[in-house]
């Protein structure tokens, strides 16, 4: 069931950038928003592969562009895209359905994602470049709160997508 598929990604993706806009700034303090997209691009590249990961980096990187005025439009899924893409070449030397390394390459992603986010607005912006210390500092909660909310992102994935794959298994039957 294909379809079935493509409806569950996409609630899980409308899911993940409801939440990162409304409930996670609220969590999180300082002015620093954990990235659960980027953990939700982690998780799907390792959990369904390279062109899955590839497909929700591009289409939660544009929703989440949309949906904030302080990035250029496009920067956020050029950053996505390029992170699913470097996580879809390593995917064959990791181990399989090893949580523990999830969650740190969730937590580098996240880091590795808000300094491209920093570089991009320093060489895009107009203004002043956002000072290094905020960049390195904000790396750090980001990749902190990725590694805590990774092992979340994969229970939930692994639980919405079962049933997609259960019902596959059995046309195929």
């Amino acid at each position: 069931m294909r379809a079935r598929r493509i409806a569950v990604l996409a609630a899980l993706v409308l899911t993940g950038l409801l939440l990162q806009v409304s409930i996670l700034p609220l969590v999180a303090g300082g002015g620093f928003t954990p990235d659960l997209l980027i953990v939700l691009v982690v998780v799907l590249t390792l959990e369904q592969g390279p062109r899955t990961g590839l497909w929700i980096a591009a289409v939660s990187g544009l929703l989440a562009d949309l949906t904030l005025t302080t990035v250029p439009l496009g920067s956020t899924m050029l950053v996505q895209v390029a992170l699913a893409y470097v996580i879809g070449l390593l995917r064959p030397y990791l181990s399989e359905r090893a949580d523990l390394t999830t969650a740190v390459l969730a937590g580098f992603t996240g880091v590795v994602a808000v300094l491209a986010h920093g570089a991009l607005a320093a060489l895009l912006s107009a203004q002043h470049p956002p000072a290094g210390e905020i960049v390195a500092w904000s790396a750090l909660v980001v990749g902190a709160f990725a590694i805590l909310l990774a092992p979340l992102v994969l229970i939930v994935v692994r639980r919405t997508l079962a049933g997609t794959e259960a019902s596959a298994s059995e046309v195929s039957a």
